[in-house]
């Protein structure tokens, strides 16, 4: 009930993050960092997020104290203000979202009869990317753009909606794991899903160990 109740409050309304904008204002190194991970790490005067940003989230704090959004299911420990780790949260919202999507009828089929090689390990039939900037928009904006892309470098999702990721980008550091996160995923894409769901063992392009082989057309 916790988690369906704020599931979809943004990370810097979450209380260690508005009591930091209470007791330091511009001092502060949490509630203004540019991501969730830099805000947990206490590192937004290294990374800040844009003045745009920072003056949106000084007003909502303004208008929703004193502890802002509460959140219990990513507490680092049971009843701790502090939070759990960001790769930690994404796996119980995961799990909140999906439950154990990998347990069901038709992947233990698939595992039993074909092992490491079963689909199943590589096309879940659930989501299983959280992080707005995995998705479809946004991996193909990154393959089109590159470093010009305006959507999968911003700073916040509502930015990236609006083309403003030059603008109000996120910092390298995220940027980096972005970059690298696409390119470890290529596969992932909805046309090598759909050749999956279509042409299952028989297809092509889903199977190519690069993407290179896959665009090429040239992949047996």
């Amino acid at each position: 009930r916790d988690w369906e109740a704020t599931k979809d409050a943004e990370w810097w309304k979450e209380e260690p993050y508005i009591k930091d904008w209470q007791q330091n204002k511009h001092e502060g190194a949490r509630w203004k960092a540019a991501d969730e991970e830099s805000g947990l790490e206490s590192e937004g005067n290294t990374y800040p997020a844009s003045p745009e940003e920072q003056k949106r989230r000084e007003d909502w704090y303004k208008a929703n104290g004193p502890r802002g959004v509460v959140k219990k299911w990513n507490a680092a420990t049971e009843g701790d203000p502090e939070k759990c780790s960001v790769p930690e949260k994404h796996a119980r919202e995961e799990f909140y979202r999906n439950g154990d999507w990998w347990k069901n009828d038709e992947a233990r089929k698939d595992f039993k009869e074909r092992g490491l090689d079963a689909d199943a390990l590589k096309f879940a039939a659930k989501p299983q990317d959280t992080e707005w900037w995995k998705q479809e928009p946004y991996r193909e904006d990154f393959w089109k753009n590159g470093d010009k892309g305006k959507k999968w470098p911003a700073t916040t999702e509502a930015a990236a909606v609006e083309d403003q990721g030059d603008k109000k980008a996120a910092p390298p550091v995220e940027k980096q794991r972005r970059e690298k996160w696409y390119k470890d995923n290529w596969w992932k894409a909805d046309k090598y899903k759909d050749d999956w769901k279509k042409n299952g063992k028989n297809g092509k392009e889903w199977k190519a160990p690069t993407q290179a082989e896959a665009e090429s057309g040239k992949y047996p």
